[in-house]
């Protein structure tokens, strides 16, 4: 028998783990391996979520701002664009996902500001439908808020989807405020068709000011557009989505303001 302290002097002694401890040590890193791995992608998902909704939220007011300095005007339903608005109910000129097609010199126009590829009308083979926040696809929980069959959507060419939007002329709502009223509300979908297409991860919800910015649902930044939607009424500092919990992923989230929350804190902390 080789004694520890011999078996320093000769090189040839061999030491080994047994099977079984290299298999309940293999057994042990694999886990903590898949469970660092789903943290570090469900990380990355969500920055790739964040950078791209910042990407879009740019494109978007630099779109209608560019809208604006074309017909060197202040408001946008001065802008020649959505005086080519052509649908009309009561005193306003609309254009939606539904009646799209009669606004194809609008949808042009529109074009001149934003790089849009397509205008898709989605149908029930598309299989697209978008989630609350707190909801399971795959389960049926929480279903699509409002699926886009027989609607139109406006793709861009990077791939963000403008989807179940509404324009109007002349501006509609509150007429004071920052906003000055506004011309419009959209969601956007950051990824295009691709999944989870829920609430606060790939899709978010904003309005158009008269003034030509684009504001997140639940921002303080239009709360002086007092008791509209999306605003916090009772102080014009405070979030909307801080008090109703539309930003939460806690089982009861619808998550339709949380692109004001991402905005605001430059992250997905959710």
């Amino acid at each position: 028998m080789i004694k520890f302290t011999e078996c320093k002097k000769n090189y040839r002694c061999l030491f080994a783990f047994t099977l079984a401890e290299v298999l309940i040590t293999l057994g042990i890193i694999g886990v903590v391996a898949a469970l660092t791995m789903s943290t570090l992608i469900q990380n990355m998902q969500r920055q790739a979520w964040t950078a791209q909704l910042k990407k879009s939220y740019s494109v978007l007011n630099q779109g209608f701002q560019k809208m604006l300095a074309g017909d060197g005007v202040n408001l946008l339903s001065q802008t020649s664009v959505f005086n080519s608005i052509v649908t009309h109910t009561g005193p306003d000129y609309y254009c939606n996902t539904v009646n799209t097609a009669a606004n194809s010199t609008f949808l042009e126009n529109l074009g001149k500001y934003f790089k849009i590829a397509e205008i898709k009308k989605f149908e029930n083979s598309d299989n697209y439908k978008f989630y609350y926040l707190s909801g399971n696809a795959a389960s049926g929980s929480y279903p699509n808020y409002d699926a886009p069959y027989d609607k139109y959507s406006i793709i861009l060419t990077d791939g963000t989807m403008i989807i179940n939007y509404y324009f109007v002329t002349p501006a509609q709502g509150y007429k004071t405020g920052i906003m000055k009223g506004f011309v419009g509300n959209f969601y956007i979908d950051v990824n295009g068709i691709k999944g989870p297409n829920k609430f606060g991860r790939d899709i978010f919800m904003f309005y158009v000011g008269e003034n030509g910015l684009v504001y997140p649902y639940g921002s303080h930044t239009c709360s002086e557009t007092a008791s509209y939607q999306g605003v916090y009424p009772g102080n014009p500092d405070i979030n909307y989505w801080r008090n109703n919990g539309g930003c939460e992923n806690n089982g009861s989230s619808i998550g339709d303001s949380c692109a004001a929350r991402v905005l605001e804190l430059g992250k997905m902390d959710y």
